[in-house]
């Protein structure tokens, strides 16, 4: 079931029904829910993988993402300022953690997490774009255009990308992008 995320799902949730203490079981689960656009899904996992662990860093990070994802934004941002903490985070919590500061107003430090986020892959389409948003609402339209015009590069089909890179300053009205 390795990179079958659809099929992974049935085993561990077996496997965790036979062995709640599997090591690593809960949080595996819990991504593999995510990664199905499972969200909801995923925080009973992370709980648990919580309780087995209170230090789990990563958990912390995934219920951060799960919070983002199910419109709980203030909630996402304490378990994202308690899981780095711990350690450094991926590509997805970074993500996340900006969605969750820009959909509570705080312009300037959700693009500080969209630049960690290009930092670790430069060619994420939606942190270009949703960088471009953050831009445009403290007025650096000309920076904001050129991550528009970057996400329409990376990615052609990035329809709210495309409008605005066309059409100029997105100004307040636009929306950052919450898929990956």
């Amino acid at each position: 079931a390795i990179g079958r995320n659809d099929l992974a799902a049935p085993h561990l949730e077996r496997t965790l029904t036979l062995n709640p203490e599997f090591p690593g079981g809960a949080f595996a689960l819990a991504t593999v829910y995510i990664n199905l656009g499972r969200a909801a899904d995923a925080e009973a996992p992370l709980q648990a993988a919580l309780t087995q662990n209170s230090d789990h860093f990563q958990a912390r990070a995934r219920l951060g993402t799960v919070f983002t994802r199910t419109g709980r934004f203030q909630q996402a941002i304490v378990e994202f300022d308690r899981a780095v903490q711990g350690g450094t985070l991926d590509e997805i919590a970074e993500f996340d953690w900006a969605n969750a500061l820009a959909q509570t107003g705080a312009a300037d430090q959700a693009m500080v997490h969209y630049q960690r986020v290009l930092a670790i892959n430069p060619r994420h389409a939606y942190a270009h774009y949703n960088l471009g948003v953050m831009l445009d609402r403290v007025g650096r339209t000309t920076e904001a255009a050129n991550h528009y015009r970057v996400a329409t590069s990376i990615d052609p089909n990035h329809r709210a990308a495309q409008k605005l890179a066309k059409a100029g300053p997105a100004g307040p009205a636009a929306q950052p992008s919450t898929s990956p």
